[in-house]
C-alpha cells in the first residue's frame, strides 16, 4: 500500500483502482442558508434537479424547432409521412423530443387522448400495427401523481418544481435507488425501465421485433445492450431485410412491408 504513491504520481484517486481503496469524503454543501452534510438525500435531490433541468431544456428546444429549423423539419415530416403512407409503421424512438409525434399525430402512444392517462391495454389490445413507443421517455411525459401525456409543452412543470412534484424513488434490496422519471438516462437503464410506460413499451417491442417483416435503423449506434439482445435472433427464422441509413440520431423504425415500389 505504501508504494502506491510511486505508481500514481497524480494521486491514487486518479486511477480506477481508487474505487477499491477507500472513498473520498464528499464536501459539505450550503443549503437553505446553512451547512449540511452531503448524504443520500442530498444526492437524490441533485439527481431530481438534473432530471428537471434536462426536461425543461428539451421542452424549450422542442418548442423552438418549428421557427429555427423550418426547412429541416419540413423534410423530416415529409420523409416520415411518406413512410407512413407506404408501410404499416411501428416506431420506437430513443429520443426525448417530439419530432416523430408532430409529424405523425395522431398516433397511438398508449396514452388516452382525452384524459392523458397511460393505459397499457391500448398498446397490447390495439387492432392495427401503427404506434409510437418512446422507449427512453418523452418531453410530453409528466409523472406528477398519475403518469400523464401533456400535449402543450408550455404547461409542463418547470425545473424548480422537483420538490413539490412528489417524485418517488424506489430503494431495492441490493442497495440501488430507482428514480421515477419521465426520461431514462445514464447507466442502469434496465432498472429504470421497470416503471410505466417503459415496462409496457419494452414488452411490446419484443413482440414487434418478432412479428415485423423489416427493420429500418436511423442513427442507432447499438450501444444499448437491452435493445441489441432483442435483435440477436432476428434473421434466424425468416429472411427479413435490415436497413441502416445514418439519417437521424437515436431512432429506429420497425415496419410491416406492403406493396411499395418506392422502397424496393
Amino acid at each position: 500500500m505504501y508504494l502506491l504513491p510511486a505508481f500514481f504520481l497524480n494521486g491514487v484517486y486518479t486511477s480506477s483502482i481508487g474505487a477499491f481503496l477507500s472513498g473520498r469524503k464528499l464536501p459539505d454543501i450550503r443549503r437553505s442558508g446553512r451547512h449540511q452534510k452531503t448524504d443520500s438525500r442530498v444526492l437524490d435531490s441533485l439527481v431530481d434537479h438534473l432530471i428537471e433541468s434536462l426536461l425543461q431544456e428539451f421542452r424549450e428546444r422542442c418548442q423552438k424547432v418549428e421557427c429555427n429549423y423550418k426547412d429541416q423539419l419540413d423534410q423530416w415530416n415529409s420523409f416520415l409521412r411518406r413512410l407512413d403512407n407506404d408501410f404499416e409503421l411501428a416506431i420506437v424512438s430513443l429520443n426525448y423530443d417530439n419530432l416523430v409525434y408532430q409529424a405523425l399525430h395522431p398516433i397511438n402512444t398508449g396514452f388516452d387522448p382525452t384524459t392523458g392517462l397511460f393505459k397499457p391495454e391500448t398498446i397490447f389490445d390495439r387492432k392495427n400495427w401503427r404506434c409510437l413507443l418512446h422507449l427512453h421517455g418523452s418531453v410530453h411525459f409528466d409523472s406528477w401523481r398519475d403518469l400523464k401525456w401533456i400535449d402543450d409543452l408550455s404547461k409542463t412543470y418547470n425545473r424548480d418544481s422537483g420538490g413539490a412534484r412528489g417524485r418517488s424513488n424506489t430503494h431495492t434490496k441490493e442497495g440501488l435507488v430507482l428514480h421515477s422519471s419521465e426520461i431514462v438516462i445514464g447507466y442502469g437503464k434496465l432498472l429504470q425501465l421497470q416503471y410505466q410506460p417503459f415496462r409496457t413499451y419494452h414488452a411490446e417491442l419484443d413482440r414487434l421485433v418478432h412479428e415485423c417483416e423489416g427493420v429500418l435503423f436511423l442513427g442507432y449506434g447499438f450501444a444499448d445492450e437491452h435493445l441489441n439482445l432483442l435483435f440477436s435472433g432476428y434473421r434466424n427464422n425468416r429472411r427479413r431485410p435490415v436497413k441502416w441509413p445514418p439519417l437521424s440520431r437515436q431512432i429506429f423504425i420497425e415496419f410491416k412491408i406492403e406493396s411499395c415500389p418506392h422502397y424496393s
